[in-house]
């Protein structure tokens, strides 16, 4: 999920708003229909504009720009739309390549519903988030992860790099357990004590999270094991929890804001230290998607650089050197 919300904070860090600066953009002399171009696929104006007053419109993007901050730390609109055109850029390139390998990933209601919620938290809204930008940003992932698969279907491993992954990860393969966690993410530290606090008074975790309504952003049941393909922070505090007991609010930086999360065991068992053979699968997939993700990122790299990028000079100039708009 955070590495879901990081990657949605792209979209979150983009665009000022021309209300701010006292004039309209389009119907300004100089100002092109196209922006840029990335594989002969455009890029218009109007598109980086409507990224440009996402951010204009949020609390964050108002305190960027504020003549009054301290010389060096205001940012000027030119900046938003050349930072917000780079990202489109980035984003157009990727489904082209995905397009040219026959990848295609429409969003599923799922998504969509878990992208309306987490744009509902108001620590999102500051930054200027929508519910379309996350869609975006999920989008881009599994794009990226499909193409690397195609790219690179069969990964060899060695022996050698399973007994490495197995001697480098104790924290999978150590004494071990199996672990039911309820898991809720909460919109405020205040909706997140409050949970805790009834939590602990024996009440139900989802009837907790329904009558704090907006304030859970998501709650849901995970199977959680030393090899769970979650972060580590989240293991390691499921591991130090008995059945029953839960976690303090765990807050998460995303972009300008912050989401507090809750960790419940609802059941728990306890395992003994896995043998290399009872783990080779589980490192197995581990080092396969390690290795598929370096070879797709150095991949990806070398396409986007030789990529036929043209910016239009309103905007600045695009750099081959730092893959950006300046």
């Amino acid at each position: 999920m955070r590495r879901g919300l990081r990657a949605m904070g792209l979209a979150g860090a983009l665009a000022l708003t021309l209300a701010l600066s006292g004039c309209g953009l389009f119907g300004s002399s100089g100002v092109p229909q196209i922006a840029a171009t990335v594989q002969g696929v455009p890029i218009t104006s109007k598109t980086v504009q409507e990224l440009y007053e996402k951010f204009a419109n949020s609390s964050q993007g108002q305190s960027d720009m504020d003549p009054t901050q301290q010389q060096g730390l205001v940012v000027s609109p030119k900046q938003i739309r050349q930072t917000a055109l780079t990202y489109q850029i980035r984003v157009v390139f990727l489904e082209a390549l995905a397009k040219q390998r026959g990848i295609t990933q429409q969003d599923t209601d799922a998504q969509r519903e878990i992208a309306n919620e987490l744009a509902q938290a108001p620590s999102l809204q500051a930054g200027g988030f929508q519910a379309s930008d996350l869609e975006v940003a999920q989008r881009a992932e599994l794009l990226s992860k499909a193409i690397a698969a195609k790219l690179l279907p069969d990964v060899i491993v060695n022996p050698q790099e399973i007994q490495d992954a197995y001697d480098q990860r104790q924290d999978l393969v150590a004494a071990s357990f199996r672990s039911k966690t309820d898991i809720a993410f909460m919109d405020d530290q205040d909706s997140a004590t409050q949970l805790i606090t009834r939590l602990k008074k024996g009440e139900d975790f989802f009837s907790i999270t329904k009558d704090l309504g907006s304030k859970a952003l998501q709650a849901q049941e995970v199977d959680v094991t030393p090899l769970s393909p979650v972060q580590k922070d989240f293991i390691d505090t499921v591991r130090g929890l008995k059945q029953g007991e839960t976690s303090k609010a765990l807050p998460y930086q995303v972009d300008d804001g912050s989401v507090y999360i809750v960790l419940h065991v609802e059941k728990r068992e306890d395992l003994p230290k896995l043998t290399l053979a009872q783990a080779t699968d589980e490192l197995t997939k581990i080092v396969q998607n390690d290795k598929r993700y370096a070879f797709f990122q150095r991949w990806f790299d070398l396409q986007y650089r030789e990529a036929d990028i043209r910016v239009n000079k309103y905007y600045g100039k695009w750099n081959k050197s730092f893959l950006a708009v300046n």
